[in-house]
């Protein structure tokens, strides 16, 4: 994940959804934050977690939120295409 030198680092990740990943979590303290986290993910439709709804775990350490790729793929494919006119 290139975040090697953190310690205990999470990522979530699912198509048409943000990217987020987590380091330098406490490694005693956080699956329960973890879990929690990974549910609000999961029912989100744009897996968008705003800080006041994070667990308190997950409030800091973010390393990156990354913009869904499909909506970057589909902006590359028309941008990119050769017109026919």
């Amino acid at each position: 994940m290139s975040a090697c030198n953190r310690s205990c680092v999470i990522a979530f990740a699912a198509q048409d959804k943000l990217t987020y990943l987590f380091g330098d979590l406490p490694v005693d303290n956080s699956a329960e934050a973890i879990l929690q986290c990974a549910s609000q993910y999961y029912a989100k439709p744009d897996g968008s977690l705003p800080w006041s709804e994070r667990p308190q775990a997950l409030k800091k350490g973010i390393l990156a939120k990354i913009p869904p790729l499909n909506k970057w793929a589909k902006l590359n494919l028309t941008c990119c295409s050769l017109r026919t006119d």
